[in-house]
């Protein structure tokens, strides 16, 4: 009788043993409750997922082998994904730490859009010159592509000038490239007409015309203006017209001058008016070739509140300090100690302040800023303005002794 109840106490436990095991391994219970499925257009994915189990998850991606599981945790974000097939699968723990061996998996397909370009500034219709500058922008960063007249596609910045320009139709195309190298199948498209109008016979009787990359043409236009030219020792009083040579320091801050300067070998001209400060004028050689101020001068630190544009000239220019306003129709570069304008047609502020600094305001037009330290290219419109401001020096270990 004793033996019969040891052997059904040993079968008993036997049997409890077994129930528990089979329970500890019973994990059949993952679940994804978000993610993407489909095609998508990112190349990114997140994915959420749960169990009532208390032993934590494991996730693989794209792979079969049972090597790759790992853990994780809810929610699971994989980034940086090709395009095509992906698929993403996780298992639930118990606290034994046995695996759900059915994993929730979910496959998607990574198919990211394109970039979408657009010009923002350029020129259109028909234009009386050989150059022609234009501006762009797209909704994904990248790089971006340009031809023009249907050339092989080159790499680009925005803006992006075209010089020496033939007469008649041309047509400038810009497409941009996403990081993922996804190319705008629809590139931006922009056509325009070189036309240079008919130069005038040349009159005999009156002031001789600038020469490019010689001479400019000076005319007072209000106020008193100051010269002091190559060769000459002493400064000298712009009566009302004079021709001068490359290189003349002209002090404009009591009065405002109309600085003409040649377009080279088609005989045209540029002129614009310039007030409120003390710059070097210089113009290279050949044909439509930029003029360059520099500003000269003594450093001063500006007023606040100095008004925009022609209208503020007599209050504008009564101050010291390296600075100029300008005006007029015309390829100009004025350059400070930070940075440079370069612009064609419009009205502008260019200022090298006391806090190491240049600072660009725009009353009309465009204007393309150089930022000489950072090496980058900025466009400004009407209303808008720019500091370029000095490098921050690098404090070196001997600095502290």
């Amino acid at each position: 009788m004793r033996r019969k109840l040891i052997i059904a106490f040993f079968i008993a436990l036997l049997s409890l043993v077994a129930l528990l095991t089979v329970a500890s391994a019973s994990v059949t219970n993952t679940r994804i409750t978000s993610g993407p499925a489909g095609v998508i257009g990112t190349d990114s994915a997140t994915f959420a997922f749960t169990s009532p189990e208390r032993g934590g998850f494991e996730c693989r991606f794209d792979s079969a082998d049972r090597a790759d599981w790992g853990r994780c945790h809810s929610p699971k974000t994989y980034s940086g994904l090709a395009d095509g097939s992906h698929t993403f699968e996780v298992r639930t723990l118990n606290e034994a730490g046995n695996p759900d061996p059915t994993p929730a998996a979910v496959t998607f397909f990574v198919e990211a859009e394109p970039p979408d370009t657009s010009i923002t500034a350029g020129p259109s219709g028909t234009i009386p010159t050989r150059q022609a500058t234009f501006a762009f922008e797209a909704s994904q960063p990248g790089s971006f592509e340009c031809s023009l007249d249907s050339a092989a596609w080159v790499d680009c910045p925005s803006p992006k000038t075209y010089g020496l320009l033939g007469d008649g139709p041309h047509t400038f195309e810009v497409r941009a490239v996403n990081e993922l190298g996804k190319v705008d199948p629809t590139p931006a498209l922009a056509s325009f007409t070189v036309a240079i109008p008919s130069i005038p016979p040349v009159v005999a009787s009156g002031p001789s015309g600038p020469v490019a990359g010689e001479s400019f043409n000076l005319e007072l236009v209000e106020g008193s203006v100051d010269l002091v030219c190559p060769g000459e020792s002493e400064t000298s009083r712009l009566a009302s017209f004079k021709q001068i040579p490359m290189g003349c320091l002209i002090n404009t801050r009591n009065g405002v001058i109309d600085l003409t300067a040649s377009k080279g070998s088609s005989g045209g001209k540029q002129s614009a008016h310039f007030w409120g400060g003390v710059f070097v004028a210089t113009q290279a050689p050949g044909d439509d070739q930029k003029v360059e101020l520099k500003l000269a001068g003594r450093r001063m630190c500006e007023r606040r509140g100095t008004a925009k544009g022609s209208a503020a000239v007599s209050r504008s220019r009564r101050g010291g300090g390296r600075k100029v306003w300008g005006s007029g129709n015309g390829n100009y570069k004025t350059s400070g100690s930070y940075g440079s304008a370069t612009v064609v047609g419009t009205t502008w502020l260019v200022v090298d302040r006391c806090d190491a600094s240049t600072l660009f305001k725009v009353s009309e037009g465009t204007v393309w800023v150089r930022d000489l330290i950072k090496g980058k290219l900025f466009v400004l419109g009407a209303g808008e303005q720019y500091i370029a401001k000095a490098a921050i020096p690098r404090l070196g270990p001997d600095a502290w002794h």
